[in-house]
């Protein structure tokens, strides 16, 4: 685990190549493939770069276009779209000049306000938890741990999943990089929540899926490095197409951030 500082730090690494240009250079953690996280998080990153500090990521919904090229450079194009109040940000992430994902990011300057924001839920600490690992094989050198809340022999009815997760590194107190590895963090696990009722016939027919949107809304400040729950539904299914929702907590029961996505699934 000793990498993990290191991998976090390349992985956040943007350039400046001209105006509003930020490139990442060299591959991601997955050797096939950019992993939707990876594109998610380092867009909000050149978004936020292109704001005053006193703003902060309230919401980004983005689109994925085509599947990335672990191999290659991404190139994130940051239009200022609005500054009046608040701010917005389209970002296009572009490989060989050809885009595979947009999104647009809303800013705000943090004012006082009637608030609504008691603890959601009583949950176990996750040092009550046995410590179990789900790491896909694809992705064997994340730097992410798993508290799965669920058995994998247990027979699925309801599309629902709960999980602890953190990230097993040192990082520096800032908002703005925690906001982007959350951002990271909320792609893993989202999209098998759909799966968990079919998980007998997803075996038999292997299907394709693919992530066609996401969404998401950060509520309060969150530390990666401890340890959030991440609860995920899929409340509805249809024409290919699988709707999935989440929201992380903190330990304490606070809601920090909710998110959702819709996939493509359909068997090969």
């Amino acid at each position: 685990m000793s990498n993990w500082p290191e991998e976090l730090e390349r992985l956040m690494a943007l350039e400046r190549c001209e105006d509003h240009f930020f490139c990442r250079v060299g591959p991601g953690l997955s050797p096939s493939h950019l992993f939707g996280g990876q594109i998610l998080g380092q867009a909000l990153l050149a978004a936020s770069r292109t704001v005053t500090q006193e703003f902060k990521a309230c919401s980004f919904h983005g689109n994925f276009i085509s599947r990335g090229d672990a191999s290659k450079p991404v190139a994130y194009r940051v239009e200022r779209t609005l500054d009046e109040g608040h701010s917005i940000r389209s970002v296009t992430a572009l490989q060989d000049e050809r885009p595979v994902f947009i999104c647009s990011a809303l800013f705000k300057i943090e004012t006082k306000s009637t608030t609504c924001d008691a603890p959601s839920l009583s949950i176990p600490t996750p040092e009550s938890m046995v410590f179990k690992t789900s790491a896909s094989p694809n992705f064997a050198n994340h730097p992410i741990e798993f508290i799965k809340l669920w058995d994998e022999t247990e027979p699925r009815k309801t599309a629902k999943r709960r999980l602890w997760f953190r990230l097993a590194a040192n990082l520096p107190n800032d908002p703005t990089l925690h906001r982007c590895l959350l951002a990271y963090c909320s792609d893993f696990s989202l999209i098998n929540a759909c799966l968990l009722p079919h998980r007998k016939e997803s075996e038999r027919f292997s299907p394709q899926i693919a992530s066609l949107d996401h969404a998401m809304w950060f509520h309060r400040e969150a530390n990666v490095t401890d340890w959030l729950l991440y609860e995920m539904d899929s409340p509805w299914a249809g024409g290919a197409r699988d709707f999935n929702r989440g929201q992380i907590f903190d330990r304490d029961g606070y809601l920090v951030a909710s998110c959702a996505q819709e996939h493509l699934t359909r068997p090969v």
